[in-house]
């Protein structure tokens, strides 16, 4: 996925950037959960696994194409690796972003 260019004053821009970084860098991409999902699955779980595939591509999508670069740091001590897995991963949670 194609991250946004992030707007805001070229400190901010950099500091988003950071933490934008290092979360893009730890959670898997949409395309490697597909790809995960399509080697590890039974057959008959094919059709699960993409409903699974397509609902983390949409939260990925969501939690990453924020362009505000003050939201990425406002939003910096919610933004967790843990707490960002959780939620493109949960059945149920809503998403903080």
């Amino acid at each position: 996925m194609n991250l946004p260019e992030l707007k805001g004053t070229e400190k901010q821009i950099s500091w988003a950037n950071t933490i934008r970084n290092e979360l893009t860098s730890k959670i898997p991409t949409p395309e490697t959960i597909a790809e995960n999902l399509v080697k590890n699955v039974k057959p008959e779980q094919k059709e699960a696994g993409k409903v699974i595939s397509d609902e983390y591509a949409v939260r990925y999508a969501k939690v990453f194409s924020e362009d505000n670069a003050g939201e990425w740091i406002n939003k910096r001590t919610s933004l967790t690796y843990a707490s960002v897995l959780r939620y493109l991963t949960s059945q149920t949670s809503q998403p903080e972003v």
